[in-house]
């Protein structure tokens, strides 16, 4: 425009003139308005057409950046989504495994990564899983609208499959924590029951222990020949016996009952679910070591019978021996007496008695024949009973097996 102002100027400005002729523009007044219609009109409708152009360029740019800051927010979308989804692959990959359980602390342990799984899954709930349905929804209710253009995202349909797909993992994770979360409570309560049963197991064989070392220790109690001289000792040992043969059946009514009983219980223990089932391992064991304790237990009764014809033997042994010793202190008895009397009838007749007169002989003679039927008398009592009697001790004689 001012280049064409200018060529005006100079158009407008041109004459020739000299002493012989003169000549300027015929038209000036043409080239003015041309120039008025270029400044006035046209550049008017320039102004006019470029404001419009930049009013739709702007727009233009807006929409663009707009466009663009809404997928960059459509990768976020997608990149949270794969992330999630990689997620829920790890966990479903996890929540499918069954894991070998054998004891309940390796079963407490599952049970707590469970925990850490949903809790884990509950914040991701609460937090990504939230802000991508959020930023879904943002993204779909986002248009750009003015009056010179207008514009949406144009496949919202791909980011509610996006959303769906999680929502499906979320409820197969659901079911499938569901799942494990029952298998590990039921390892857990198995184990637990697994465990008591092994503990009265244990409990049978420390019990089956203790009597067969008992049984041990009495058999060779019964086992032992005491050297009894005495009948107070034999019935010391027989007393010995019978409180022992009291124990014996004591113990065979309450602690081999509770052997047995006990025994019984770690056999028919039980445990059944539809998940899974455990009876005890080793029931044979069980069984054996009743078996064991049998045998040495029933040898007890047959020592104990054998100890006891010893020591009743032992016993009239000894009796025998009192009353052959008591037969020979009254033997010696009867010999002291009798020797007493033969002393005393020494006496009478050594002694030479002063007769005077035929009463005092005759009296004497009766003196000596009554020592003669005494003599007579002690010969056929006292004597004879004392050769009887030494007779019953010399073939007095105890013997047995």
């Amino acid at each position: 425009l001012a280049s064409l102002k200018k060529l005006g100027d100079e158009i407008r400005a041109a004459e020739y003139k000299t002493s012989y002729s003169q000549w300027k523009y015929e038209k000036p007044e043409e080239v003015s308005a041309l120039e008025t219609e270029v400044e006035t009109t046209l550049w008017t409708e320039l102004d006019q057409l470029c404001a419009a152009k930049q009013a739709v360029l702007d727009d233009d740019l807006a929409r663009e950046q707009y466009k663009e800051a809404t997928r960059l927010k459509v990768q976020n979308h997608r990149t949270a989504y794969d992330l999630l989804e990689h997620w829920c692959q790890q966990q479903i990959a996890y929540l499918k495994i069954k894991e070998k359980v054998t004891n309940s602390e390796l079963a407490k342990a599952e049970l707590s990564r469970v925990e850490l799984h949903s809790q884990k899954k509950h914040d991701l709930t609460q937090a990504d899983k939230a802000q991508h349905v959020a930023l879904g929804e943002d993204i779909r209710a986002a248009e750009y609208k003015t009056q010179h253009s207008q514009w949406k995202y144009e496949k919202p349909q791909e980011l509610l499959a996006l959303e769906a797909k999680l929502q499906e993992y979320w409820e197969q994770l659901k079911v499938l924590h569901t799942a494990k979360l029952a298998v590990l409570n039921d390892d857990l309560a198995r184990e637990l029951y697994a465990e008591e049963t092994r503990l009265l197991a244990d409990q049978h064989k420390a019990n089956q222990q203790q009597l067969m070392a008992w049984a041990s220790t009495k058999l060779a109690y019964l086992e032992t020949k005491e050297d009894i001289t005495a009948t107070q000792e034999a019935q010391f040992h027989l007393s010995l016996l019978e409180a022992f043969r009291n124990l014996h059946a004591s113990k065979t009514s309450t602690s081999v009952a509770s052997l047995h009983a006990l025994g019984q219980t770690v056999l028919s223990r039980q445990y059944k679910t539809f998940i899974s089932s455990y009876r005890y391992e080793h029931p044979q064991a069980i069984k054996d070591r009743e078996a064991e304790l049998a045998k040495p237990w029933q040898g007890l009764l047959s020592a104990a019978e054998t100890k006891l014809d010893v020591l009743q033997d032992h016993l009239a042994r000894c009796l025998m021996q009192d009353a052959t010793r008591l037969d020979v202190q009254i033997h010696r008895r009867m010999h002291e007496q009798l020797k007493s009397w033969v002393g005393a009838s020494q006496s009478y007749l050594a002694a030479q008695e002063t007769i005077e007169n035929e009463d005092e002989a005759t009296l004497h003679l009766n003196l000596l024949e009554a020592h003669r039927q005494e003599k007579k008398d002690k010969h056929e009592g006292g004597v004879k009973s004392l050769v009887a009697k030494g007779n019953a001790i010399r073939a007095a004689e105890y013997k047995t097996s």
